[in-house]
């Protein structure tokens, strides 16, 4: 299997020198399952290259839902526990594993010449 170009479920958010932004969408079509992802050069001495991943949590909002005791485990967890410890799925198929795992590889190559 070859990467796609352009690729399928994959578009560019943000695009400069140092920092590279796609959006990665899930195959279940649903907006809140969609990933973004930064490549960017560190600010520091060593001038490293991150690779961040942001993704959106939800708790329901619905009382129905368990919503609102959700929320307030939620609260304690960080008040008393310093952490809420959350889990966020992807799904993707072959094809769209393979082009953001090129798009990574290519945007951390791209800006390492922005180290130079």
């Amino acid at each position: 299997m070859q990467v796609e170009k352009p690729a399928h479920g994959i578009s560019v958010e943000y695009d400069s020198d140092d920092t590279k932004a796609y959006r990665v969408n899930c195959d279940c079509m649903g907006d809140d399952h969609a990933v973004s992802t930064w490549v960017e050069v560190r600010a520091d001495e060593d001038m490293g290259v991150d690779v961040i991943f942001y993704v959106k949590t939800w708790t329901p909002a619905s009382l129905a839902d368990g919503g609102l005791w959700q929320r307030v485990k939620k609260a304690v967890n960080v008040l008393f526990k310093g952490v809420d410890l959350q889990e966020h799925g992807i799904l993707l198929r072959e094809q769209a594993a393979l082009n953001w795992i090129e798009a990574v590889g290519l945007a951390i190559i791209d800006v390492k010449k922005y180290q130079r």
